[in-house]
């Protein structure tokens, strides 16, 4: 992932979910990201010292202080402190501080540090890791938890009902996951027609007024999907401050959320403005305005057989004059830019999706599969599955 994107994506977390996320690359802090108050870096020793054994872990203090790791390319992101309830006695900010933190500033901006971040019960703050994880490496993982007690560690276990919610929970995210990552790809190459026949909470059966439990988890999914689809117009070319304008205005919204229904219209509405961003770039902008709304007319259009003379009828024009209206603009016949949009779609459904190139051939109305290898070959000098092998997107 593109490190701005992904650094863009770990500040908009912690603003969610008012908690603390630092990046680091070896030693070095690279980014971090606080509620509010800041407790120098520097002065906590112990924070950072952790080394995780695996992609996605969890830790638990002594005295309850909670912290995520995930292990992401060549960066550690380091998530918390986090404790799970308000802490009013004195003597234990003071542990906290020397044991957990070893913190050598003053006990008051630990306080201070806590009061501006919110508090997360274990399991919470597990769901919170995995969330993070899923929407930064599009990977399925269950947070295995550590408790260190002393020199000694020990893996804890959540209760038996939790641990059923957790994993009903991820067993939606992985079927989810799945149509994401075609969404993802679909977008990333503008394809809006596409977009719009997937759902990605089609394997939901929740109904629309849900708990507060359901609902904040059902908001973490739909801001997982929103990180498929700032990704995706990314990789399809959309300006960075652009998308970074619409994951701040799309995470307000999700936050403001209080329906499954409210969700899934902010879900459906994100895959539509994402995709069209990009699809908008991949249209050629042609001075003369008939050339232009010819090429709008063949564009949406371009899954039909497209004639010369049934565009020249539906603009009151005669075909010669057309056609030549067209060449001298382009450089290229009304057909020949007809085929080549055709091709262009062909290439981004053989790069993503695995349908059969007659099911390819006949989705752009190609009079056979015969004559699409040949125009394909034509325009692209090489045959579909040619370019299928070197260049299909594995999801």
């Amino acid at each position: 992932m593109e490190n701005t994107v992904l650094f863009h994506l770990l500040q908009m977390f912690s603003q969610s979910y008012k908690i603390p996320i630092y990046i680091l690359a070896g030693e070095s802090l690279i980014a971090g990201y606080e509620p509010k108050y800041t407790m120098d870096v520097d002065k906590r020793k112990k924070a950072f010292t952790f080394q995780p054994d695996t992609e996605c872990s969890y830790y638990i203090s002594e005295h309850n202080l909670q912290f995520g790791y995930i292990q992401h390319e060549e960066y550690l992101i380091h998530i918390g402190p986090v404790l799970p309830c308000a802490i009013q006695s004195v003597e234990t900010f003071k542990q906290i501080v020397i044991d957990d933190l070893d913190y050598d500033g003053p006990i008051r901006d630990v306080k201070e540090f806590f009061n501006a971040c919110n508090y997360y019960a274990l399991e919470d703050f597990q769901n919170i890791i995995i969330t993070i994880y899923e929407s930064i490496t599009h990977k399925r993982s269950k947070v295995i938890p550590i408790i260190k007690e002393s020199s000694n560690t020990k893996q804890a276990t959540m209760p038996p009902e939790s641990e059923k919610l957790m994993n009903s929970f991820m067993d939606n995210v992985k079927h989810n996951m799945i149509v994401a990552r075609q969404i993802e790809e679909y977008i990333a190459h503008g394809m809006i027609d596409y977009v719009k026949n997937l759902d990605f909470f089609s394997s939901f059966t929740v109904d629309p007024i849900v708990s507060e439990m359901d609902l904040r988890r059902n908001k973490d999914l739909v801001i997982v999907f929103l990180t498929f689809c700032a990704r995706a117009s990314f990789k399809g070319g959309v300006n960075y401050m652009e998308i970074s304008r619409m994951i701040d205005r799309y995470l307000n919204e999700i936050e403001a959320a209080r329906t499954y229904n409210d969700l899934k219209r902010i879900s459906t509405s994100m895959k539509i403005t994402f995709c069209l961003k990009v699809h908008e770039l991949s249209l050629v902008e042609f001075k003369h305005p008939t050339v232009r709304k010819i090429v709008n007319y063949i564009n949406n259009n371009i899954q039909d057989k497209i004639y010369v003379q049934e565009i020249a009828d539906y603009f009151g024009f005669t075909k010669e004059y057309l056609s030549t209206l067209f060449k001298k603009e382009t450089n290229m016949t009304i057909t020949d830019y007809i085929k080549t949009e055709k091709i262009r779609l062909a290439k981004k459904l053989l790069r993503a999706t695995d349908l059969p190139l007659i099911d390819i051939s006949n989705m752009l109305s190609f009079s056979s599969q015969s004559y699409f290898q040949s125009v394909f070959k034509e325009v692209e000098h090489c045959t579909p599955k040619e370019y299928r092998n070197k260049n299909k997107v594995l999801l």
